[in-house]
Parts: C-alpha cells; sequence; structure tokens
C-alpha cells in the first residue's frame, strides 16, 4: 500500500506550513477506497492548502479520485457564494 505502507496525504493540496496541514479522524473504507478527509489551520491567508477529500485505492494506495468541497471556478454558479 502506498510506498513501504505510507501515502503522503499533503502532495497536491497546496503549500503547507509544517504542523497546519493533517488528519484528525480515522478514514472511512468503502469497498476497495479509502476515503480521507484533512484538517488545516484556517485563516492565516488567502492561497492556503485545501481541505480536499480523497479517495485512495485500498490495495495500491493510489490516489483514485479528489473532491474539493468549495467551489473554486468562476463558472461554478456557487463561486459567487464564497470568499477567498
Amino acid at each position: 500500500f502506498g510506498e513501504g505502507g505510507t501515502v503522503r496525504l499533503d502532495v497536491g493540496v497546496g503549500e503547507v506550513e509544517d504542523g497546519m496541514y493533517g488528519v484528525t479522524s480515522p478514514p472511512a473504507v468503502v469497498g476497495d477506497v479509502v476515503v480521507v478527509g484533512s484538517s488545516m489551520g484556517d485563516n492565516r491567508r488567502v492561497d492556503m492548502e485545501r481541505g480536499v477529500v480523497r479517495g485512495y485505492g485500498a490495495r495500491s494506495g493510489a490516489l483514485l479520485w479528489a473532491w474539493d468541497p468549495i467551489p473554486r471556478s468562476p463558472d461554478d454558479p456557487a463561486f459567487a457564494e464564497w470568499s477567498p
């Protein structure tokens, strides 16, 4: 699973300051997918790391999908409801 039994969860979430990104709850295993949420230090800067929910292959550790609950594209109708 992953590399030596470990999957780096901070890859692809933006610049991460030491101690400001982590996991506070156990993952959920759904079929062959390990679903992992995240925790981040909030309100430090506009371009902070993102709190993305991701699904990993339970056997391979490979990233299968990622979902950002905050709309980032101006084309998304919900974008106007969020401030940076």
